[in-house]
């Protein structure tokens, strides 16, 4: 069996939405907007990493002819849901939250794309907010597909600034990289193997010499440092290539009014080899569960996730499938 670090995280939440998720193949239509959000912008910074790295393949020099924001803008126009490429700029089951809006990062190009201009903007999306907590609100299709545009578009201004952020303040701090999205594998004895794809390995201008595991994040809220001493993927991953040397690179979605407007913090430190004896540890009891078939909801989770309500809610509490869920085997 193959077990990543996604499908770990996914069980510990809940067994009944890795069943789900992963046996029952039931997956959700909606699009959050951190995923293909969160995708352009790590996209853009692999191009930038380019830039620092001596050995290219064919796919890396290729990708050598486009701009990082060329990319980011490519991948802000297309993303992956239910197996279909669709434009998140229309997709109709895009889901946004309320610190995706600044109205102060839009331009004169957005609101004309937009057909409204800057207090019609800020009026219009704290309408629809209020709307939403009804119990029958009033939004059509034409509001929703407005919502989801103007959301859009401050989207892609945010993705601006951290992209050249990131190009400004942490590419001259990098000496050089040595990967990126390396995928690492870490079998055990019954022939099950732990997965997953490494942000990048690197070294630092102030310890050339020293080969650090990055992984780059995308948050709502600043990290700790407690963050990524207790960092399960990063310890995996310093595990897996045998380096002690780990770092958050933490690029902040939510833009500041003061100077720096965008904000990236940088922690580094080492693998606690106790920590990651726990993480292997937890990964052994997850194998052992997901054999044993033990797939029973976890109702002392509230069943709700991130401030939402679990993707499969009305399947476990009202057994029902709503709208927004798709079971990918019958589709087949």
């Amino acid at each position: 069996m193959r077990l990543s670090h996604s499908k770990v995280q996914k069980y510990l939440q809940c067994p009944a939405y890795y069943n789900f998720h992963y046996n029952k193949k039931i997956r959700s239509r909606v699009l959050g907007s951190p995923l293909f959000f969160g995708l352009a912008c790590d996209e853009a910074i692999n191009r930038l990493l380019l830039d620092k790295k001596q050995e290219l393949n064919q796919l890396e020099q290729e990708l050598m002819l486009k701009t990082a924001m060329e990319v980011f803008d490519e991948f802000m126009n297309k993303a992956r849901i239910l197996n279909k490429t669709v434009n998140p700029k229309t997709y109709e089951y895009v889901q946004y939250s309320k610190a995706d809006f600044d109205s102060s990062l839009l331009t004169e190009s957005d609101f004309s794309e937009i057909g409204e201009g800057k207090e019609y903007c800020e009026e219009f999306i704290a309408w629809y907010h209020s709307e939403k907590k009804k119990k029958k609100p009033e939004i059509s299709t034409e509001d929703t597909a407005k919502f989801n545009l103007i959301n859009w578009h401050s989207l892609y201004r945010k993705g601006e600034m951290i992209v050249k952020a990131y190009e400004e303040e942490i590419m001259p701090q990098i000496h050089e990289v040595f990967s990126i999205q390396k995928e690492i594998s870490l079998p055990n004895d019954d022939g099950d193997e732990i997965i997953g794809f490494i942000d990048f390995i690197c070294s630092f201008t102030d310890a050339p010499d020293v080969k650090v595991i990055v992984d780059n994040k995308s948050s709502s809220k600043p990290y700790k440092k407690q963050d990524l001493d207790e960092s399960d993927q990063l310890h995996t991953y310093a595990e897996a290539e045998q380096l002690e040397d780990i770092c958050y690179i933490v690029y902040e979605k939510n833009i500041r009014k003061r100077n720096p407007r965008c904000r990236i913090t940088i922690w580094r430190g080492k693998a606690d080899e106790s920590h990651t004896e726990k993480v292997f540890d937890n990964y052994e009891i997850v194998l052992h569960n997901i054999k044993q078939e033990e797939f029973n909801p976890d109702f002392d989770s509230g069943c709700f996730f991130f401030g939402r309500p679990c993707d499969y809610y009305q399947i476990c509490h009202k057994e029902t499938m709503p709208e927004h869920l798709v079971n990918l085997k019958k589709e087949k």
